[in-house]
């Protein structure tokens, strides 16, 4: 009963979802499930723990929060936000990574 793997499940329906309309728009039982789906969770406490997993230093983590948010409510402008600004920062801590290293004495 861990309330985790609960989220996790319905994002996880809730793609499968996204999948089975992309293949069939039309899809009336799909379309009423993905709503039930979509109604169970909650786009501010999505976007609430993202922030929290920001504050510790999880970008990873954040990001899942976040896109989840955006499965739910794909226009929400605060989660569009926090997406980018992480996926940013992410790309930047990738180029630091791949950079050489300097030694100190280097000129």
């Amino acid at each position: 009963n861990d309330p985790r793997s609960k989220v996790d499940d319905i994002v996880e329906a809730i793609k499968y979802d996204l999948q089975a309309l992309k293949a069939n728009p039309g899809h009336k039982d799909v379309r009423a499930h993905l709503s039930e789906m979509r109604s169970k969770l909650s786009v501010d406490e999505l976007i609430q723990k993202g922030r929290n997993f920001y504050q510790q230093e999880d970008l990873e983590a954040a990001l899942e929060q976040w896109r989840s948010a955006l499965l739910i409510d794909p226009g929400n402008d605060q989660a569009v936000e926090y997406v980018l600004r992480a996926e940013s920062l992410l790309a930047n801590l990738e180029r630091l990574r791949d950079e050489p290293a300097v030694s100190e004495g280097a000129p």
